[in-house]
C-alpha cells in the first residue's frame, strides 16, 4: 500500500466543489446549446412556412391574366374573378374618376380608386425661383458667416 495517497478533508471538499461545479457548467451548457438550438431549429422552421405560404400563393397567380372593365353597373351574372370592375364615379367633381371593384368569395371587394389628390402638393405656380443671392444668403447662415 505504499503507492497510496490520501488527502485531507478539506481537500476533499474542494475537490467534490470543482466535480460539481464542472458537472453544473456542463449540464447547463448542453440545456443552453439544447434550447438555442431548439429556438434556431423554430425560428427555421418558421421562417420556411412563410416562404412555403408564399411561394404557394405567387404560384396560384402564375398564369392569371387579370384584366381591367369598365361597366356602369356591376354585374350580377357572368362574373370573372380575375378582372377588376371599373364603375365610374358619381362624386361631385370626379369626372374622370373610376372605383376599383373585384369580387372574392361571393361579394364585392372595393380596391380603391383611380383618383388622384395632389390637392396637398405644391403646384408649379407656387414656386419662385432661387436668385444668387439667396442661396448665397443660405450658405452663409448655414456656415455661420
Amino acid at each position: 500500500m505504499a503507492n497510496e495517497k490520501y488527502i485531507n478533508q478539506d481537500s476533499a471538499n474542494q475537490l467534490i466543489s470543482l466535480i460539481f461545479s464542472k458537472i453544473s457548467t456542463d449540464i447547463s451548457s448542453c440545456v443552453t446549446t439544447d434550447i438555442e438550438g431548439a429556438t434556431n431549429n423554430l425560428k427555421s422552421a418558421g421562417a420556411k412556412a412563410v416562404k412555403d405560404y408564399v411561394t404557394a400563393a405567387i404560384s396560384a397567380l402564375e398564369g392569371i391574366n387579370l384584366r381591367f372593365q369598365i361597366v356602369e353597373t356591376l354585374p350580377t351574372e357572368d362574373i370573372s374573378a380575375v378582372t377588376i370592375y371599373l364603375v365610374p364615379q358619381t362624386t361631385p367633381g370626379a369626372s374622370d374618376g373610376y372605383s376599383e371593384y373585384i369580387y372574392i368569395s361571393d361579394s364585392w371587394e372595393k380596391l380603391g380608386t383611380t383618383t388622384i389628390d395632389l390637392s396637398g402638393y405644391w403646384q408649379k405656380t407656387d414656386l419662385e425661383a432661387m436668385t444668387a443671392a439667396d442661396i448665397t444668403s443660405i450658405w452663409n447662415a448655414v456656415a455661420g458667416t
